[in-house]
């Protein structure tokens, strides 16, 4: 007979976190028999796994965001359409409980507030403030609160965040070596041995890292590349054709060719180095400016212009391809030709913040910045937005193209402090700062000529290729409805009415 201690009676109803915070009538030494012994058997559900794809896009009514891991982040509730934020007044472990066990997570490990410093701080408005949950409901709407959008003296800094229990599973091995405890040579182990083989670099990308950093707990991932100065053994190249969408789990679960057996010779460009990084920028584009901006708050925002001011914009690909004709082809032979050719264009302000925890800056050494001696400045990205029209059933209408010519901070929000400036050659956007690319300057437009009247959607799209590493990519892109159609008192020009914008993600 086995001698433990025990409680005879425990009564839970599911706000606990863990076992001893229950009802009972308080832990003795008894004499137990076996079959008296209380057991459990714990399995990881089968939708876990599911649940970093899930967060990102929005599946259910609460999601945590700005974590490389799926159980911890800033809470969001979706209502009505759109995501809200949490204030984290009165946040306490009974409200995190609620959203742990609807992520299936069971209970909070942590309770976090002013989340911001830890997981960036989004564009979503708050919901909800002063929950007051019991712990047994099944999402935050039944928790008690004032209603929503009712809460005072609760800004961006003031976010509810969490962290929750999650499951320890077993990942095939992986780790890095030759550098340091966060960066390296990816190298994996081989199946049935006790070697190591490495990742061929040819299509080696940040999604596929951010997989490996994850599985590693090393947060997110900032740079990849391959070579460099870390030295490896050729034979022993062991994994080609690598593809991760990035909210993968681990690597076993990103689409591969079989981990091989026997060494790969042909890698062209050497193996996979990563670099992981608990801390990265997150790019948001505002969509209220757009908006505003479209609407023809402070600008007429559809403009027709002579050809002869566009040869810049030309040599920059800002044009639509309907304008190759004129500059490829020899056509124009003098500036009174171009003048009497005339393009549309659509113009609009976009603002990009960065609400993430480190800086945002270019990936290119400035040693290999292009200089562009037609507006004089150097580019640091060749693709930093992408402008595209849509027609309603999603396909390109018109296209527009903008390199990011001059990363600055042009203001900052609380928290935040001016630091880069175009004229000083240093390039990039700091954390709660905000660049602005105005409706004035070359190329912040799309040339919608010839393009009919009808129902269209503006796409805009920051990071486009994800060159920059960012918390998170899936608040990159802002989508507007308008209508462009006739003016009586300006025919040529046309007009846009009904813009509708939002983040698509």
């Amino acid at each position: 007979m086995k001698k433990c201690f025990v409680s005879l009676d425990f009564t839970c109803d599911r706000s606990e976190s863990f076992l001893q915070a229950c009802k009972h009538p308080g832990f003795g030494s008894y004499h137990c028999h076996d079959p008296g012994l209380a057991a459990v058997k714990c399995a990881v559900p089968s939708s876990y796994l599911k649940t970093l794809k899930h967060q990102l896009e929005g599946d259910g009514i609460v999601r945590l965001r700005g974590s490389p891991y799926p159980w911890q982040g800033r809470v969001e509730v979706y209502h009505e359409g759109s995501w809200y934020k949490v204030c984290d007044h009165h946040w306490d472990n009974k409200d995190a409980n609620v959203v742990c066990r609807e992520l299936g997570y069971g209970t909070a490990l942590e309770v976090i507030t002013h989340a911001r410093d830890y997981f960036g701080q989004g564009f979503t408005q708050i919901l909800l403030s002063e929950l007051d949950c019991t712990g047994t409901e099944n999402n935050l709407k039944q928790c008690s609160h004032p209603g929503y959008f009712v809460y005072s003296n609760c800004g961006h800094i003031d976010n509810a965040g969490l962290r929750c229990h999650a499951p320890r599973i077993r990942y095939p091995p992986v780790r890095l070596t030759g550098g340091t405890s966060s960066e390296g040579r990816v190298e994996l182990k081989v199946r049935g041995s006790t070697k190591w083989g490495t990742i061929c670099a040819d299509g080696w990308d940040l999604s596929a890292g951010m997989v490996i950093c994850r599985q590693l707990g090393l947060g997110f991932a900032r740079h990849v590349s391959y070579n460099s100065r870390y030295e490896y053994p050729r034979g022993d190249v062991r994994l080609m054709k690598l593809r991760c969408a990035g909210w993968e789990e681990s690597l076993d679960k990103c689409r591969k060719g079989l981990f091989q057996s026997t060494v790969i010779s042909k890698c062209r460009r050497g193996v996979a180095l990563l670099t992981c990084s608990d801390r990265l920028p997150d790019l948001i584009p505002d969509f209220m400016a757009i908006e505003s901006s479209l609407n023809g708050t402070s600008h007429q925002p559809l403009q027709v212009t002579e050809l002869s001011g566009l040869a810049c914009a030309y040599e920059e690909n800002c044009l639509s391809t309907s304008a190759d004709q004129y500059f490829q082809l020899g056509r124009i032979d003098n500036a009174y030709q171009m003048m009497n050719i005339r393009r549309k264009l659509i113009r609009f302000t976009v603002n990009i913040f960065n609400f993430g925890t480190d800086d945002f800056r270019p990936v290119a050494a400035r040693s290999s910045w292009q200089w562009h001696t037609c507006h004089n400045h150097y580019h640091s990205f060749e693709n930093f937005a992408q402008y595209d029209i849509l027609d309603m059933s999603g396909n390109e209408i018109a296209e527009g193209h903008k390199a990011s010519f001059c990363l600055e901070d042009v203001r900052c929000v609380t928290g935040g402090t001016k630091f880069y400036r175009c004229r000083s050659h240093n390039q990039g956007i700091s954390v709660n700062c905000i660049d602005t690319y105005k409706y004035s300057i070359d190329c912040q437009w799309i040339d919608i000529t010839g393009v009919p009247y009808g129902n269209y959607v503006l796409k805009v799209k920051i990071n486009p290729e994800h060159l920059g590493p960012e918390m998170d990519y899936n608040n990159n892109v802002v989508k507007c409805n308008f209508e462009y159609h006739s003016n009586v008192f300006f025919p040529e020009r046309g007009q846009l009415s009904k813009v509708k914008c939002s983040i698509a993600g």
